[in-house]
């Protein structure tokens, strides 16, 4: 379980990287993308939160 989390740790720290140096940000609010939030954001170009508050009912 050990090896599970330094490579997610791993992952999350090269996304990390790979944001910032191409400037990765939501189109809304201009956050960084995080890790979790990466195929949302290749869809619709928006942070997960962004995408969720466009796409609920109210």
């Amino acid at each position: 379980m050990g090896t599970e989390k330094s490579q997610m740790e791993a992952a999350e720290a090269a996304w990390d990287r790979k944001a910032q140096a191409e400037s990765l940000k939501c189109s809304v609010c201009a956050q960084r993308i995080p890790y979790a939030d990466r195929e949302v954001y290749f869809h619709t170009k928006m942070c997960g939160y962004c995408a969720h508050q466009a796409e609920k009912d109210d």
